[in-house]
């Protein structure tokens, strides 16, 4: 059983009730944490989740908004008695901003802080991670900075795909193949797509049609900031516009299970 939390849902500006876009991927046994905004101990324990069951994070790409928890989570945890180490996996470019981040804010008196298990993601090859549960792959998304999508499968034959941050890309389309679900980026409403290709972002509408092409059964539209009371069904309705399966406009702390 693989359980995905969606422990914040929104673009780079957050809203009441919707953070900075973060994952949890619960196995049941081990927890993986999928970029690292606000205070990710903080989320994770009001997911009611055990950090000490947190093994992994993978970082999809350096901007702000998904990266800024990164020291802080190191130091929570250091605070809170672990020592063994945390596996981190990603990008050469990514990791040379996440070493800049912790030295700025590495606090006083943390000497040797928790220890770090480093991995390096090289998009488009073999499997990032592989465990007895689960298995993920990444590859290279569309935007400005280097970024990766995610592809994961369970033992028990599910696949879920994750966009990160992306203007609708091929690479995406492919780690979403047959996925039973397609978290896809959606930061603009359809319309403007013209603001989304600017900034390396993708419409509702732009999701729907990558969803519709990799052949998914179901579609979860996220990274959105609404404005007004109607951008939310108005995010719904682009998508729904090119894609007949099942769409969900997840919140914060919403969580979907699969075999």
């Amino acid at each position: 059983m693989l359980t995905v939390i969606y422990l914040g849902t929104g673009a780079a500006v957050p809203s009441p009730g919707r953070d900075n876009t973060s994952l949890a991927l619960d196995d049941g046994e081990e927890i993986t944490l999928v970029d690292a905004s606000g205070a990710p101990t903080k989320r994770l324990a009001e997911a009611g989740l055990d950090a000490r069951r947190l093994r992994r994070v993978i970082m999809t790409h350096e901007h702000l908004d998904h990266t800024y928890g990164f020291p802080s989570l190191f130091q929570s945890l250091w605070l809170s008695g672990r020592r063994e180490p945390l596996a981190v996996y990603a990008q050469p470019e990514t990791w040379r901003f996440l070493d800049r981040l912790v030295d700025a804010y590495r606090p006083g008196g943390w000497t040797a802080g928790l220890p770090v298990e480093r991995h390096t993601i090289v998009p488009g090859s073999a499997p990032v991670v592989e465990t007895p549960r689960l298995t993920v792959w990444a590859d290279r998304t569309q935007h400005p900075v280097p970024t990766v999508g995610l592809r994961i499968e369970t033992v028990g034959g599910s696949i879920i795909a994750y966009s990160a941050d992306t203007s609708p890309s091929r690479a995406v389309q492919e780690l979403a193949q047959r996925a039973d679900l397609l978290i896809h980026e959606a930061t603009f409403l359809a319309g403007q797509e013209d603001d989304a290709l600017r900034y390396g972002h993708a419409t509702a509408r732009q999701a729907g049609e990558v969803a519709t092409q990799a052949g998914v059964e179901r579609l979860a539209v996220l990274h959105f900031t609404p404005r007004g009371p109607t951008d939310l069904g108005e995010l719904r309705a682009g998508a729904a516009s090119v894609f007949a399966g099942g769409i969900d406009v997840p919140s914060d702390q919403d969580r979907i299970e699969f075999p």
